[in-house]
């Protein structure tokens, strides 16, 4: 297995490899470009195998997931990626009104949960957290306790949603 976490990711445009598993290729094509765009690399899987093998092989910096793949339903592709990497930070996708596999999966070790359909700045924004190994919620906490109007803990933990 190769080494994760030998690029730099305190430093913006630094370069970091984001593994993408998603079954359909329109959607990994397109975040292929975004994360590209934003200076990361791109790995790409169709299935939970091949990014299990990609996890194992080429120690991806963040993976995105999708939920519902061919050959394994996210939530057990997360246990196994955590199997190879406990560290890996995974952004899960799934479709609206999935709460409770969003909620699993993070128990089970998703560093977050993005819902289908996506805004792609929201994920950019969530990737870039996770790399930088920074919770979104306590970082809203922090940056917005000194507001006139601070928002409740809860509610800046789901990301003011």
């Amino acid at each position: 297995m190769t080494e994760r976490g030998k690029n730099d990711m305190s430093g913006a445009g630094s370069q970091a490899k984001v593994l993408v598993i998603d079954d359909v290729r329109d959607i990994r094509n397109l975040l292929k470009a975004i994360l590209e765009r934003h200076g990361h690399i791109a790995l790409l899987a169709e299935t939970g195998q091949e990014g299990l093998s990609l996890v194992k092989t080429q120690a991806p910096d963040a993976a995105i997931v999708d939920n519902l793949l061919p050959d394994v339903k996210g939530i057990e592709l997360i246990k196994d990626l955590k199997k190879v990497d406990p560290d890996l930070p995974i952004i899960i996708i799934t479709a609206y009104g999935e709460l409770r596999t969003a909620v699993e999966a993070i128990k089970i070790g998703a560093y977050d949960y993005i819902t289908k359909p996506f805004d792609m700045d929201d994920l950019i924004l969530r990737v870039e957290h996770a790399l930088r190994g920074v919770e979104f919620g306590q970082q809203a906490v922090k940056r917005f306790s000194h507001a006139p109007h601070p928002p409740s803990r809860r509610r800046a933990a789901r990301g003011f949603r």
